[in-house]
């Protein structure tokens, strides 16, 4: 059995860029388990992507593109820092910011049915097979 051992440096964001602040460096011992995670980096471009989807459909509803920005912003800035200051699952955090019958409930459920979720999953792993394949 061979001994493969990396790490991989989480960065905490800061208002400075993406490279300033504190980190927290995570030991993976499992080759696959490290390309899981470097394949979740790709994440990032899509996170802007919808954040800009919902910025345009806040604009189609009369609320100013710097505006919507901004309040995007500081909406999943404030989501972030909520999971980075506690354990809880994803799931957990999900359930607990979401009202039942609310409108965060309802948002979630009409994602999961129209298969957003999976897409993810899908496309999660298409780029692990890319990263694997070299």
């Amino acid at each position: 059995m061979s001994t493969w051992t990396r790490s991989i440096r989480v960065q905490r964001f800061s208002n400075k860029g993406v490279f300033n602040g504190p980190h927290t460096v995570i030991p993976i011992g499992d080759e696959r388990a490290f390309d899981a995670l470097f394949a979740a980096t790709s994440l990032m471009g899509s996170f802007f992507a919808t954040l800009e989807s919902h910025a345009s459909w806040l604009g189609q509803q009369r609320v100013p593109y710097p505006e919507a920005r901004d309040y995007l912003a500081s909406l999943f800035h404030g989501l972030a820092v909520s999971a980075m200051s506690n354990d809880e699952p994803f799931s957990r955090l999900s359930a607990a910011f979401s009202t039942p019958g609310g409108l965060n409930e309802g948002m979630t459920h009409d994602l999961q049915s129209q298969g957003v979720f999976t897409a993810y999953a899908v496309a999660l792993d298409r780029i692990l097979a890319r990263i694997q394949k070299g």
